[in-house]
């Protein structure tokens, strides 16, 4: 039983793992083109 638990548990952090690198990717191709200016921030 307590290797099935560690089996799930593995599984998820596998899909945790996954898609922290899909968020990773997805805010790095927001960066480019680098070349772009940058955004005015307001500081009302």
């Amino acid at each position: 039983m307590e290797q099935d638990s560690k089996s799930a548990y593995n599984a998820d952090a596998e899909g945790r793992d996954a898609h922290d690198e899909q968020l990773m990717d997805e805010a790095l191709m927001d960066t480019f083109p680098a070349s772009d200016p940058i955004a005015p921030m307001c500081f009302d």
